[in-house]
């Protein structure tokens, strides 16, 4: 008996039946699950040779987070997936996702892998998440932030573990964004880079010495980039600690930007300081760390 495969419309009743052959698979990942219904409810879904299969018995061999994530979605939602049914559950079970190479953002918007890394810092922080984030969604913060990529590594193309990484990035493009000084951020961020400690600005210096003793780490992703959006503000030159009073507060500024910037939804920012205006003349509270 050979396998069949048909294109079927699939709601989330259909999925729930379907779901119930799933009897011998791997552990479910609820976070991957998320994903995939978060992306159904985007509107990113696109039907694809990639679908949901059954063994030759009726059992369920793959796309289980698929089926989950169907299964739920609102009652009156569907797709059109491909089915296949009456594979060999042995010979298919051991090569299904055995060997794949998944496509990074960078990989499928078709940019610098920097730019999709930042793409996707940016998408997280949005979404307030730290699981996957689809390319569909991440793909809008992209293009957003390439003229400011572009500009500040023409500036410095180094790169380095830490100062060149997607948060310190992510950063310096907010900064450029909000208005303050462009060629003050560059040589900021140049500085860090190339770790020219005599070229930065006591700010500067403060945090690269924090970083140096261990007291800031790059493996804190929101905590080095609001250091560091502190640090490329050149009100703050002159200053010879970088303390965070409000993180979250912080945060949800740069979330009303992204909202404004990315989205074109006009948002008032949570009071931390004195607003900055920036070049859209959407007022952002980004300096009162």
């Amino acid at each position: 008996m050979s396998a069949i495969t048909r294109l079927e419309r699939l709601t989330p009743k259909i999925a729930r039946e379907l779901l119930k052959r799933n009897t011998d698979n791997r552990d479910l990942r609820p976070s991957h699950v998320e994903t995939l219904r978060t992306s159904f409810s985007r509107g990113e879904y696109v039907t694809t040779h990639q679908g949901i299969a059954f063994d030759i018995e009726g059992a369920l061999l793959d796309g289980q987070h698929r089926l989950h994530a169907i299964a739920a979605m609102p009652d009156d939602w569907f797709c059109h997936m491909l089915v296949t049914k009456g594979l060999p559950r042995t010979e298919a079970f051991r090569v299904i996702d055995a060997v794949q190479a998944k496509r990074s953002t960078s990989d499928v918007l078709g940019t610098d892998r920097s730019v999709g890394e930042c793409a996707n810092f940016f998408a997280k922080l949005h979404l307030n998440r730290s699981s996957a984030i689809t390319p569909a969604y991440a793909s809008p913060f992209a293009e957003w932030l390439l003229p400011y990529y572009t500009d500040l590594t023409a500036f410095s193309g180094r790169k380095c573990k830490t100062w060149s990484s997607a948060p310190v990035r992510s950063a310096a493009f907010v900064a450029m964004c909000v208005g303050h000084d462009t060629d003050y951020v560059k040589l900021v961020y140049r500085a860090l880079v190339s770790a020219d400690f005599t070229s930065m600005p006591p700010v500067a210096q403060a945090l690269f010495r924090s970083h140096m003793s261990g007291k800031v780490r790059a493996a804190a992703a929101y905590d080095i980039f609001c250091r560091c959006i502190k640090v490329f503000d050149p009100k703050n030159s002159n200053l010879a600690k970088v303390q965070i009073n409000d993180q979250s507060a912080v945060i949800q500024s740069v979330r009303d930007l992204l909202d404004a910037e990315v989205f074109g939804k006009k948002k008032r920012a949570v009071p931390v300081a004195p607003a900055r205006k920036s070049v859209s003349g959407t007022n952002y509270a980004l300096s009162g760390l």
